[in-house]
């Protein structure tokens, strides 16, 4: 790490905590993704909306408790607040896609006949 970004000492530890923390958002991110998609191909948004508004309330509400509780963490605090919200994120969608999945008629069933297209 200190060849290709050029820090050491305290601020590479930082660094270090900091991608860590935020490789659980990118873990979950292609699973967030997938269950967008899934949205938009039945034609709904809204779950994809009210999942990124409850992930950006979290993580601001998140940040500001935690400047005031653990202000020592500094840089990590973002990568907490992210590690904390993309789960969050990723539970909202797959509850509001089951929900609506629940509600509407099997995606790949022919009304007439009752087959698989």
């Amino acid at each position: 790490m200190e060849g290709v970004l050029g820090v050491h000492g305290p601020l590479l530890q930082e660094v270090q905590m900091l991608l860590k923390l935020l490789s659980i958002q990118s873990l979950l991110f292609p699973w967030i993704d997938f269950l967008a998609g899934k949205c938009m191909l039945l034609g709904k948004t809204k779950p994809i909306m009210a999942s990124k508004m409850v992930s950006v309330l979290f993580s601001v509400a998140l940040l500001i408790l935690f400047v005031f509780t653990i202000p020592h963490l500094n840089g990590g605090l973002t990568g907490l607040a992210a590690a904390i919200a993309a789960p969050l994120e990723q539970a909202t969608v797959y509850v509001l896609l089951h929900r609506l999945e629940k509600q509407s008629d099997p995606f790949l069933l022919n009304r007439s006949t009752g087959s698989a297209l």
